[in-house]
């Protein structure tokens, strides 16, 4: 979605559309969660405060301006709110069952998964602020001026955030794919 329908879609919630707005959480809901979930570290926290994120979203959208980025503006209410929820929340994780603690290799035996969970692990593994940057500019394509906005730092700083976070991402990554790789670690048969 271009920040020209997104123009489109806040102008047309502030003219009375009732189904506006549930178009601007359709077209960006996943992707909050996703940028969220990388600060937050917990899928069902993630999406309370993707919520809360578009309720204060809806909260200002009066004082939208088109020349503004409005996707830099959710995401950065969405990482403030993220940040915030880490903040709160402290040190201490929440493990669910159902998803792959840090040290554990997922159960099934196929390269891609594999390959899957050594990526996943090498990313929640980068410090933040660093990973929300590389997640904001890897996954979800933003460019480093919006980048910028919704981190609320100059665009050098942008750019050295995904730079430093592309670097311990590689880092963490090699360790994790080494196992499953083979560094050394494949009999002949």
């Amino acid at each position: 979605m271009t920040d020209r329908s997104d123009a489109t879609l806040v102008r047309a919630h502030l003219d009375g559309d009732s189904t506006a707005f549930d178009a601007i959480v359709a077209a960006h809901g996943a992707g909050v969660i996703s940028a969220v979930e990388r600060v937050v570290e917990d899928h069902h926290l993630a999406l309370d405060v993707a919520q809360d994120a578009f309720v204060e979203l809806h909260r200002v959208l009066p004082r939208y301006r088109e020349e503004g980025k409005f996707r830099a503006m959710l995401y950065s209410i969405a990482l403030n709110r993220a940040r915030d929820a880490r903040r709160r929340r402290g040190r201490a994780k929440l493990v669910f069952l159902e998803s792959p603690g840090d040290d554990l290799v997922a159960e099934d035996p196929t390269a891609a998964s594999d390959e899957r969970a050594a990526i996943d692990g090498a990313l929640r593994r980068v410090d933040e602020p660093y990973r929300s940057a590389v997640h904001l500019r890897d996954v979800l394509g933003f460019d480093y001026d919006e980048i910028a906005t919704a981190l609320d730092v100059e665009v050098g700083t942008a750019k050295s955030r995904v730079n430093r976070g592309r670097l311990q991402f590689r880092d963490h990554y090699e360790r994790l794919a080494a196992p499953r790789g083979g560094r050394g670690g494949h009999r002949a048969g």
